[in-house]
This record gives structure tokens, C-alpha cells and sequence, in this order.
């Protein structure tokens, strides 16, 4: 596997390249040291990404998921997981933008516990494509986010999400009972 560090704009997002394929990217983020910090569980060396091909611009995309924008993804040039974590990131996907669904209705909806489901989803190997941070905890807490709860308070209001504080408020929960 391939360990890179993709510049865009002013922006780096880490990607993990095998056999040609996507195998996870951080979010963007403001500097190269936090792509080696956030980088650093896949172990392996991080290598300058510079040329202008599918991860450049697979790179843009994610960028432009991060300012709440859409982005189509060939879903082909992915590694997916499997398994449990393969259902958390389909059931991810039924969370519209500008809205956030509890832990418990991911739970429910994989038949695990909330705090199963909210542990798995610090293993989401493709954040802002599949949206882990559109889940929060049931009483409208922020919750935990891999990249901090001020990153995903960010995105979260970018995508139309608002907030109280680090509450959300009850009407952008796609399921209010859960």
C-alpha cells in the first residue's frame, strides 16, 4: 500500500493507495504535519502525491464534500470494507446532507449497539463520502469525530446543519425517536 499526501489548494488530504484502487483519505486538512499525524496508524512511509491523474482529482472531490458541496465518485476505483463496517458505511449513506441521524438509529439499523456502532465509526476509512459525521448522540450532543468535534461542527454547518451550543437542533434529525 501506498501512503500519499495530496495537495489541493491550500489543503492536504492523505490518501492510501493499492493496487490502483482508494483504500481510505482523511478529510482535508490545514497542514502536511497533520497528514502525517492523522496518516500515521497505516504505518509505511508517506510519500508527496504530485501528479494530476484520478487521486488528484478524487482529492478535489473530497474537498469539495468538505465545503458541503456534492462530489460523483467512481465507486470502482474504491476498497471497500466489509463485513460490519461495509453495512455502517451503506446505512451512512441514507443520511441526507443538512440532516444527522443518532448512534442509536445506526445501531438499530445494524443490529448492534449504539456504542458499537459509534466505535466502528472511528474506523470509517472514507470520511465525508460516507458520512460519519452526520451521526450524534440521541439527546443532539456533537458527539466524537476522528478529525475533533470542531471539524465536525464545521462540516455539519456547511452542510445546513445548525446548532445550540454542540446540540443539534431536534428538526435536522432524520428520525426524532431514535
Amino acid at each position: 500500500m501506498r501512503k500519499l499526501a495530496v495537495k489541493v489548494n491550500s489543503f492536504w488530504v492523505g490518501i492510501g493507495l493499492e493496487d490502483a484502487r482508494i483504500s481510505w483519505n482523511t478529510i482535508p486538512l490545514g497542514s502536511l504535519h497533520l497528514v502525517i499525524r492523522y496518516t500515521s496508524k497505516y504505518g509505511g512511509n508517506l510519500e508527496l502525491y504530485t501528479r494530476d491523474d484520478h487521486v488528484k482529482r478524487y482529492a478535489l472531490k473530497i474537498l469539495n464534500l468538505y465545503y458541503g458541496g456534492d462530489a460523483k465518485i467512481e465507486m470502482e476505483n474504491l476498497l471497500l470494507p466489509k463485513g460490519i463496517l461495509g453495512e455502517i458505511l451503506e446505512a451512512l449513506k441514507r443520511i441526507p446532507k443538512g440532516r444527522v441521524a443518532s448512534y442509536s438509529w445506526l445501531g438499530s439499523n445494524i443490529g448492534v449497539n449504539p456504542r458499537i456502532a459509534g466505535k466502528l465509526l472511528g474506523e470509517n476509512p472514507f470520511p465525508l463520502l460516507y458520512p460519519c459525521h452526520r451521526v450524534v448522540r440521541k439527546d443532539g450532543s456533537i458527539g466524537g469525530y476522528s478529525y475533533g468535534i470542531k471539524a465536525k461542527k464545521e462540516i455539519l454547518e456547511r452542510e445546513g446543519v445548525r446548532f445550540k451550543g454542540l446540540k443539534v437542533y431536534r428538526e435536522y434529525f432524520i428520525n426524532m425517536n431514535l
